[in-house]
């Protein structure tokens, strides 16, 4: 997303996705989209977005960004085996919900196993815009002042 929305389009200034599947208490996945751009672009940039998730839906194909993503995943897993909040976290959620307490290395072999496929597959799992909230920050200069 970020590739094609602000580095090819230049439609943004930044773009961030942040996704969160969980199985407890039930099934559910979560994905907040926050992005900058001029308050003209908003709608276009929505529309955009859903394109994006429609090609990872139907096939995404871009091994490239699987592998950057994959790094990017791996620098940010050993980052945060190194933090004491981390292991608390991790542990807790382990023994409250009897889940397993992955270690580094499995960690890594579990990011270095993901496909083109699970993209697909996980994609048309999560991706539903039946349910979908979109806010939005609309400044003008009329709302700006205190």
């Amino acid at each position: 997303m970020r590739e094609k929305i602000r580095e090819e389009d230049g439609k943004v200034y930044g773009i961030n996705a942040y996704p969160s599947l969980n199985k407890l208490p039930y099934n559910r996945s979560l994905i907040n989209i926050y992005f900058t751009s001029e308050v003209d672009q908003r709608d276009g940039i929505i529309d955009d977005v859903k394109k994006v998730m429609e090609s990872l839906k139907s096939g995404y194909e871009d091994e490239k960004e699987l592998v950057s993503a994959k790094m990017s995943k791996k620098v940010a897993l050993e980052k945060n085996y190194q933090k004491p909040t981390f292991w608390l976290n991790e542990l807790s959620s382990s023994l409250l919900y009897e889940t397993k307490f992955y270690n580094f290395q499995e960690c890594i072999n579990l990011v270095d196993s993901v496909t083109l496929e699970d993209i697909k597959e996980i994609s048309n799992l999560v991706f539903n815009f039946d349910n979908v909230i979109i806010g939005s920050n609309k400044f003008t200069d009329s709302n700006l002042s205190w």
